[in-house]
């Protein structure tokens, strides 16, 4: 198979390509290195010969000699002509002068000499000698009795010059002699580097030698792998399930293998030559899937997987997928297409797209069926609420409101199924659109956590609510579907957590418009199996679980396909007897209407206007004061005791704290010796005592203690707002609503339903009775003499739980009662106590709303 897989063919060339190249570089630098070496050389060479030859032709060291051996000569024939006046040559002196005269010349001028000539001391002595000749020319040149007549003056000046030749011939040694010195130098270093190219040449060939030797090698290494390559080629296209066609540019079949003729049934012998598109490509029109023209099927492209309708040699027409992708080889460019027949898997997919549309057709009449037998449903229970609620106004004994409440808690619950499954029917139908109105989040959910405070506080429950970031502000979303969302949720912490606690947070991601809203329970938790299924229809997890709470298994349910509807989304994290922990981000981008710029919550403040540590070891109190000081602008901090309480007051700084006095365990007063102690974040921080006890002598003895103030209960916003003004002097510069008179037990009564709703209160004001009924109940059972210290304490948890209630007569009766059993007074303590009993029985027949 030639040109299959470019990645396997191409390997070996063009690795040893790459490696030729490399080497081809190396060589061809080197043997350019060399060359400018040899040139330069050379070139060297040439000078120093030009230099010798230069140095022969004017024989300088040999005229340098023969001027003084000259200057000899003439002093020897004036010598003679002096001492001989009568045998006189003239001519003879006139020949020895210009002989002598010509040398003297050539040390003055002549080229070899200027380096001599170049030092000072050897140019005086040349023009010293030139001179003195120039000075007897005109002697020499007169006529002969002159000359005669002057060979003595004569013999004087030239033997004169003896000296300067003598030191012009001695420096001319010393020069020539160095000169001959650097001239025997440079011809070493020429040669030298002769011999070191000559050298490098030699290296360069073996050099060049192994390098061929080894790209002979990396040849046939390569040669080899490309062989095995084309072999494991070859055998994977010929073992290949899927049908392997090679094409040239033109589309005419190059190859074909095993597989391809096994699909399309035509022999090799029968394909190659002919062109692809004729022989498997089926005619447009001629099936009855989906039609593929011509044009929209280009098997030369690298265009990925495409699906076609092919045609096998018996004329039948089939699905098949094809990719294509080109390469390159001996004879050109190539197109290698995988095939591969598909039919069973398009039977497949068929039966299964059957298979879902009628399963949706059945769940659609399921959810018809669903819809119409719970919208026909409400209209009989609708019927039947109303008939309860009217019944439950007329003259009834207290046996009969016990049935009319079951019946009415039955009815309320039968409908809140039908109204879950009414909303599942219409979620899944398409019908729901989330809406974009402008509104609160921190309200919305505000007034969802009050609406079921009063079941928390039935089911002895903690539920408090904070945003966590200050950026949530107002934004554009769906406020009814998110009330939906966290009733479900909230009531579903609420409904599988007892005597625990409930927390509902909200913050606003960074840098995004996702919200997130987090409800976090300390309940049963959830097992990690049941976590991936918890928001599935009609899912209630575990029988213990069916037996502990009532439901359809469809809240969560309807969760998910509201944040699916409102393009958010909703999760769990649990570990089971844990708790959970319910997560739903939805995208709320921050509104950008101006009437929600300076909103706050109804009823409340627009800022927080101080933090507060709330130290309260009863529920029902705690729960009270929590709402009356969030109301005024507070960030308030819970502690359920007075340990749990110093435990706060080291790891944060608060700017007041709400002291219980009487407390199991650590009490009001000894938690506040210790917070001042502690010299920590809080020991300067005003701690302001919430009691029962209202004597004199008992209020003085909380301020000796160092209590700040002194607020009695039954607590009022209005002493807290007082108390808050005057412990933290930066809020008298602060609106925190207006300053009023201590209300009343009764406007206590109002201020509580204000703030949490009249169902809400109801609960509280039902289980503050029912504590206080067992309390006095375990008072009758326990009247010994030696128990009135823990008597008057009990009696004064009593007092508290009653003010917090607004039951005024109560607690006016168990205030008696305590006094009673301060003064040790047993009988009257008893009597007082079966009053209160007595109020609370009147109390229980009077009220309209039935226990549940």
């Amino acid at each position: 198979m030639v040109g299959l897989s470019k990645s396997l063919l191409f390997k070996g060339p063009r690795t040893t390509t790459n490696f030729r190249v490399l080497v081809n570089l190396v060589v061809a630098a080197a043997l350019i290195t060399s060359m400018f070496g040899l040139w330069r050389v050379g070139n060297d060479a040439t000078r120093e010969i030009e230099r010798l030859a230069i140095a022969n032709a004017e024989s300088s060291q040999w005229a340098l000699a023969q001027s003084e051996v000259e200057a000899l000569k003439l002093l020897v024939t004036l010598n003679d002509a002096r001492n001989d006046q009568s045998s006189i040559d003239t001519a003879v002196i006139r020949r020895q002068f210009d002989i002598f005269y010509a040398r003297i010349s050539i040390l003055s001028s002549g080229s070899v000499f200027q380096s001599m000539r170049d030092r000072p001391e050897v140019a005086n002595a040349i023009r010293t000698v030139s001179d003195g000749l120039d000075g007897i020319l005109p002697i020499i040149d007169g006529p002969d009795d002159q000359l005669a007549r002057s060979v003595a003056l004569l013999h004087d000046e030239v033997r004169d010059f003896s000296a300067a030749l003598r030191f012009i011939s001695l420096e001319g040694i010393q020069e020539y002699s160095q000169l001959a010195l650097d001239r025997r130098q440079r011809v070493s270093a020429v040669m030298f580097e002769l011999a070191l190219i000559a050298s490098s040449l030699i290296g360069l060939v073996l050099v060049i030698l192994a390098a061929l030797l080894l790209q002979l090698v990396q040849i046939r290494r390569s040669t080899a792998e490309l062989s095995a390559a084309e072999d494991r080629l070859r055998a994977v296209v010929e073992t290949a399930l899927d049908a392997v066609v090679v094409t040239d540019r033109h589309g005419v079949i190059l190859d074909y293998n095993g597989a391809a003729e096994q699909i399309f049934g035509y022999t090799k012998s029968e394909a190659i030559g002919r062109r692809m598109r004729a022989l498997f490509l089926a005619p447009q029109g001629q099936s009855s899937g989906a039609k593929f023209s011509k044009k929209s099927v280009n098997w030369f492209s690298n265009s990925g997987i495409r699906q076609v309708q092919a045609r096998r040699k018996l004329g039948d027409i089939f699905p098949a997928e094809v990719a294509t992708s080109s390469a390159v080889s001996t004879q050109g460019e190539i197109f290698v297409s995988f095939v591969r027949d598909i039919s069973d898997r398009v039977a497949s997919e068929e039966a299964l797209r059957t298979a879902r549309d009628d399963a949706l057709a059945g769940e659609k009449a399921k959810a018809d069926l669903l819809a119409v037998m719970s919208h026909e449903m409400r209209t009989p229970i609708n019927g039947i609420v109303g008939s309860l609620e009217v019944l439950s106004d007329s003259n009834l004994n207290s046996e009969q409101r016990r049935f009319i409440s079951a019946m009415q808690s039955s009815s309320r619950m039968l409908l809140r199924h039908v109204n879950s499954v009414l909303d599942i029917s219409r979620i899944d139908a398409g019908d729901d659109v989330a809406l974009k109105d402008d509104f609160l989040p921190a309200e919305t959910i505000a007034n969802v956590v009050r609406s079921l405070q009063g079941q928390a506080v039935a089911r002895g429950n903690d539920l408090n609510f904070k945003v966590l970031t200050d950026d949530v502000g107002a934004c554009t979303g769906d406020p009814e579907r998110i009330e939906q969302v966290m009733l479900n949720l909230i009531g579903n912490a609420i409904k599988f957590t007892e005597n625990g606690s409930v927390f509902v947070e909200m913050e606003r991601l960074p840098g995004s418009d996702i919200v997130e809203i987090r409800v976090i329970d300390t309940g049963l938790g959830i097992a990690s199996d049941d976590l991936d299924r918890v928001f599935e229809d009609f899912v209630t997890l575990d029988a213990s679980y069916d037996r502990a709470v009532e439901g359809t298994g469809l809240g969560l349910a309807i969760v998910r396909r509201l944040c699916t509807i409102m393009g958010g989304e909703v999760g769990v994290e649990s570990e089971e007897g844990e708790g959970s922990l319910f997560w739903v981000r939805l995208p709320l981008p921050q509104s950008k209407s101006r009437q929600f710029a300076d909103h706050a919550l109804d009823g409340g403040v627009s800022e927080i206007l101080c933090d507060v540590l709330l130290v309260e070891d009863n529920q029902i109190n705690r729960l009270v004061a929590f709402e009356m000081l969030k109301t005024l602008g507070c960030n308030v901090i819970e502690a359920v005791s007075g340990r749990a309480g110093v435990d706060w007051t080291k790891a944060k700084a608060f700017d007041v704290i709400f002291m219980d006095i009487s407390m199991p365990g650590l009490s009001g007063l000894e938690a506040a010796a210790e917070i001042r102690a502690n010299a920590g974040l809080n020991s300067q921080t005003p701690i302001v005592a919430m009691t029962a006890h209202t004597l004199p002598e008992d209020i003085a003895h909380f301020r000796e203690a160092g209590m700040a103030d002194v607020i009695v209960k039954p607590i009022s916003k209005a002493r807290l707002r007082q108390v808050l003004i005057e412990q933290i002097p930066r809020l008298s510069e602060v609106d925190v609503g207006e300053d009023a008179q201590a209300e009343t037990l009764a406007d206590t009564r109002k201020e509580l339903v204000a703030m949490i709703g009249e169902d809400a209160a109801t609960q509280l004001t039902r289980r503050a009775r029912m504590e206080i009924k067992r309390g006095l109940e375990k008072l009758n059972t326990e009247k010994t003499s030696d128990r009135e210290c823990t008597n008057a304490e009990h009696l004064h948890q009593l007092v508290g739980i009653a003010a917090v209630v607004g039951l005024s007569d109560l607690r006016a009766t168990l205030l008696k009662a305590q006094s009673a059993a301060r003064d040790a007074d047993v009988a009257l303590m008893q009597s007082h106590i079966a009053k209160a009993q007595s109020i609370l029985s009147q109390s229980e027949e009077s009220t309209q709303t039935p226990v549940e």
